[in-house]
Formats: C-alpha cells, sequence, structure tokens
C-alpha cells in the first residue's frame, strides 16, 4: 500500500494539478469521507509553523491548517509528511494562467 493511502488510511489518490514545491503532493479521499479529502505533502524540509499561523490569520479560510504526519528517515535529509485539508475552489494559480473551467 502506498505510503500516502496509508498515513489517512485512505482508498484514491489524485495528483494535485498544480503542486508546490519543493516536495511531492497527493490528494487521497478517505474512505466514506470522499467529499473531504485530504492533501498529503512529502518534503524535505519543515513547513514553517509561524508562516502558516500568519497566513490563516491574513487569508482565513484560503489557508489549509497543516499538520505533521510523521516522517522517513530512510533519506538524508529525512521526508517530512505533512496533511490538510483541501480547500474547495480555483486555485489562484490557475486563474492566473486562465487554466480552470
Amino acid at each position: 500500500m502506498p505510503i500516502a493511502q496509508r498515513v489517512v488510511e485512505g482508498e484514491v489518490i489524485l495528483p494535485v494539478a498544480r503542486p508546490g514545491s519543493p516536495g511531492y503532493t497527493v490528494i487521497v479521499n478517505k474512505g466514506e469521507n470522499i467529499h473531504f479529502p485530504t492533501v498529503i505533502a512529502f518534503r524535505e524540509g519543515n513547513l514553517n509553523d509561524t508562516t502558516n499561523f500568519k497566513a490563516r490569520i491574513i487569508h482565513t479560510d484560503m489557508v489549509s491548517m497543516a499538520s505533521k504526519a510523521g516522517e522517513i528517515n530512510d533519506n538524508y535529509p529525512p521526508l517530512r509528511i505533512y496533511t490538510m485539508p483541501v480547500i474547495p475552489g480555483t486555485a489562484f494559480s490557475d486563474v492566473q494562467v486562465g487554466s480552470y473551467n
């Protein structure tokens, strides 16, 4: 079973349309909760909690609250795993390039 499915005990893995960097990001649908998918982000570095907190104050619901779900220590540096709820709507980067539907 892929790591992303094990992190949230999900069933369906979807690639994200516009992945951030640095890292690898997928969306996992969680069993009966298919209407509340979870983003799983794999990153070499830590997410900055202070920056995330400030972004949530400024942009409120437009910023997901990320939680550290663990790390994989087989590599150096370790690969950190974060989860966050998917924010519904069109990504700003899609609107900028006119690729939204």
